[in-house]
């Protein structure tokens, strides 16, 4: 059975605790990381933009355990609903999380944390990254 991983956040550091088989205990990122294998990185050259309803998007990195995507909300964006959790960190702009009609400012250089098989919707004119998996 594949181990389930926990990740934290400590000082913009990621470590991750493997419940299974590091029988509990705290283990360092070169510990789980597989160096051999080389994610997908696009280059100015390479990216191209993929518009949607409200947004346009580039994909940064792709990996089996990572994706890093550029978007750029211009009007009210409903972005895909993921099995795993989501970071949005705001670059720049101005703009509003929203759900369930509740809304959240997106600040500058804030990061935001979006729970599994939640719905969110953003708004306004914004730059951002969206992390996940």
């Amino acid at each position: 059975m594949h181990p389930h991983l926990i990740l934290y956040f400590l000082e913009y550091k990621f470590l991750y605790y493997n419940s299974q088989s590091a029988g509990n205990k705290l283990v360092i990122p070169a510990d789980v990381i597989n160096f051999d294998e080389r994610p997908e990185i696009t280059t100015n050259e390479s990216r191209r933009s993929i518009r949607l309803v409200g947004a346009s998007k580039q994909e940064l990195i792709r990996c089996d355990y990572f994706n890093l995507e550029k978007i750029l909300v211009t009007n009210t964006f409903k972005d895909e609903i993921n099995a795993n959790f989501k970071v949005y960190s705001t670059l720049k702009g101005n703009g509003n999380l929203i759900h369930s009609g509740t809304k959240c400012q997106l600040k500058k250089r804030e990061s935001y944390f979006i729970p599994a098989s939640l719905e969110a919707c953003l708004e306004g004119q914004i730059e951002i990254l969206k992390s996940y998996r």
